[in-house]
C-alpha cells in the first residue's frame, strides 16, 4: 500500500490536535512544546559588538541587548544561556526597531492596544534597562513608519498618515532641530527607499496596487518628482527601488515589466538607458535586492522553485562573491552594514536562525568571507535537526507546464512503497 505524504495548514493541525487525540507516545513532543519554540529576531550588531534584537521569552516582543562577553569574544545569543538587557516594556509589545548608521541611536515603533497605529520613539541602545523612550511621533490616531536614516545619522525619513487617514506623506525628522519637516504631501501611499550622501535626493515609491507601483527621484529642495518607473509601453508594472549605485548617477530597480516576473535593472538617471546588470538572475523571480550602506556590495535573493537563493556581488562591477554553504530554505537578509551581512535561514528544521557573514578584500579583486551564527532557537528540548527536509518534485499541469512542489515524506520512507 502506498503512503501519501501531506502537509496540512497549521490551523488544521491544531484543530485536529484538540479533537480527542490518541495518547502521545512516551517521550514524544507535545503541541504545547511546539507552540513555545521561538527564535529571536535577526539582530543588529552595534559598534561595541553587542547585539540588539527582538525576543519574546514572556510572550510579548520587546527590545533586548545581548551584552558583550568579557575578553572581547564575539557575541551570539542562546536564549536562557546568554546575558541580556531588556530595553523596552511596551504593554502591547514592540513592533520594530531601527538603528542609526553610527549605532548611537535606536528608533523603536510600537502600537497601543494592538491598533496598528505604530508610534516612533527614541532610545539609547547602550542606555540599559529602565529608560523612558523619548516620543518622536506620538499620536494614537496616526500610523508612522521609519523608512530610512540620513546617511550621516543626523535624522531619518518616515511616512505617516497624520493629515489624511488614506494618504501617507513623507517627512524628515532632524535630531538637532528636534522636529519634522514635510518632504512630500501628494495623495497616496508613499515610502522612501534610498537617499544620496548629501541628503538632497530621495528615491521614493508610490504604491497603488499589488501590480502597479511607481518609482521617482525626489528633489528635496524643490519637491520635484522625476519618474523613473520601469513599465511596459502603455501599461503598468510592480516597480520597486533597490538603491543608488556608488556614483549616485544610476539606480538599481526591480520591475515585472517583462513577462510579469520581477527582475533587476540598472537605470542611468541622466540618459534613461536601462539594462539588466545580472542576466543570470533573470531565470527566476527576484524576491529582493539592495546594496549595503557603503554601496560596495549588492545583495539579491531569487526565488528558485520556492527556495530563497542568496547571492552577493561587488559594486560597481557586479562580480559574484562566494557565499558559505548552507541548507536550502527561505533566506531573509536583515541588514548589510559595511562588509557585514546579517541574514537568517528558515526551513523544516531551522526556525529562522540568524548568521553574520563578513566580506574581506583579499587582493587582485578577490573577496573572502567568514560566517558565524548569531542566534539559536529555544527548541523546548525537541531535536529539530531530526526533522526531514522536503523533496522538490515536479508534476505536469493541464497545459503541459511543470509545477514545482515540496513533498514531505515520513522518516524512513523508501521510494516506491
Amino acid at each position: 500500500m502506498r503512503r501519501l505524504a501531506l502537509v496540512l495548514p497549521i490551523a488544521v493541525c491544531l484543530l485536529l490536535a484538540t479533537v480527542s487525540p490518541p495518547a502521545a507516545a512516551a517521550g514524544a513532543p507535545t503541541i504545547q512544546q511546539f507552540l513555545k519554540i521561538r527564535t529571536p529576531g535577526a539582530p543588529v550588531i552595534l559598534p561595541d559588538g553587542s547585539l540588539l534584537l527582538r525576543d519574546w521569552p514572556d510572550g510579548v516582543r520587546q527590545l533586548y541587548r545581548v551584552v558583550p562577553k568579557a575578553g572581547g569574544a564575539e557575541v551570539s545569543y542562546r536564549p536562557g544561556e546568554t546575558t541580556v538587557e531588556k530595553l523596552t516594556t511596551f504593554p502591547d509589545g514592540l513592533a520594530g526597531f531601527s538603528v542609526s548608521p553610527d549605532g548611537r541611536r535606536v528608533v523603536v515603533s510600537y502600537a497601543r492596544g494592538g491598533n496598528e497605529n505604530t508610534q516612533l520613539a527614541l532610545l539609547d541602545p547602550l542606555g540599559g534597562p529602565g529608560q523612558t523612550p523619548q516620543p518622536l511621533v506620538a499620536d494614537p490616531k496616526v500610523q508612522a513608519s521609519l523608512n530610512l536614516w540620513l546617511r550621516d545619522g543626523s535624522g531619518f525619513v518616515y511616512s505617516a498618515n497624520d493629515e489624511s487617514p488614506n494618504d501617507f506623506y513623507l517627512y524628515r525628522y532632524d535630531f538637532a532641530a528636534g522636529k519634522a519637516t514635510k518632504l512630500l504631501g501628494q495623495p497616496g501611499a508613499w515610502s522612501a527607499q534610498d537617499v544620496t550622501n548629501d541628503g538632497r535626493r530621495l528615491l521614493v515609491v508610490h504604491g497603488i496596487s499589488a501590480s502597479n507601483s511607481e518609482c521617482f527621484e525626489l528633489d528635496v529642495a524643490t519637491g520635484r518628482l522625476t519618474d523613473i518607473t520601469l513599465r511596459p509601453a502603455g501599461g503598468t508594472a510592480a516597480c520597486d527601488v533597490a538603491g543608488y549605485m556608488p556614483n549616485e548617477r544610476a539606480v538599481l530597480l526591480r520591475s515585472d515589466m517583462k513577462d510579469g516576473m520581477q527582475r533587476l535593472y540598472l537605470r542611468d538617471l541622466k540618459s534613461g538607458a536601462v539594462r539588466e546588470p545580472l542576466p543570470a538572475l533573470s531565470r527566476f523571480e527576484l524576491d529582493g535586492a539592495g546594496p549595503n550602506d557603503a554601496r560596495t556590495f549588492l545583495m539579491a535573493v531569487a526565488n528558485e522553485d520556492g527556495y530563497g537563493a542568496l547571492s552577493v556581488y561587488t559594486l560597481p562591477d557586479f562580480k559574484p562573491v562566494d557565499l558559505p554553504p548552507a541548507e536550502r530554505g527561505l533566506v531573509y537578509p536583515a541588514s548589510f552594514r559595511g562588509s557585514t551581512l546579517v541574514w537568517s535561514l528558515a526551513n523544516a528544521r531551522t526556525a529562522g536562525t540568524a548568521y553574520a557573514t563578513v566580506f574581506t578584500a583579499a587582493g587582485k579583486g578577490r573577496v573572502t568571507q567568514a560566517t558565524r551564527q548569531l542566534t539559536w532557537t529555544e527548541d523546548q528540548g525537541i531535536d529539530l535537526g531530526a526533522f526531514p527536509l522536503p523533496e522538490l518534485v515536479r508534476y505536469p499541469a493541464f497545459d503541459g507546464r511543470e509545477i514545482p512542489a515540496f513533498l514531505f515524506l515520513p522518516p524512513g520512507h523508501a521510494k516506491g512503497t
